[in-house]
C-alpha cells in the first residue's frame, strides 16, 4: 500500500508542476514543452521503479 500512496503522490505533484509550468510558460512555449517532457520522464522512471519493486517482491 505504501508504494501505491507514493505513486499517487508523485503523479499528483507532477500534474501540479505541469499546471504551474503551463501558467509561467505562456510567453515561452518551448519552456512548457520542456517541462512537460521532464514530467513524463519522471512518470516513466517512477513506473519503472514500481515495476522493479514488484519483480523484487515476487522473487523473494
Amino acid at each position: 500500500m505504501k508504494i501505491y500512496k507514493t505513486l499517487i503522490i508523485i503523479i499528483l505533484v507532477s500534474f501540479f508542476l505541469l499546471i504551474i509550468s503551463s501558467c509561467y510558460g505562456k510567453n515561452i512555449p518551448s519552456a512548457r514543452i520542456d517541462s512537460f517532457s521532464e514530467i513524463k520522464t519522471i512518470q516513466v522512471l517512477v513506473s519503472q521503479s514500481y515495476i522493479d519493486d514488484k519483480i523484487l517482491e515476487e522473487n523473494k
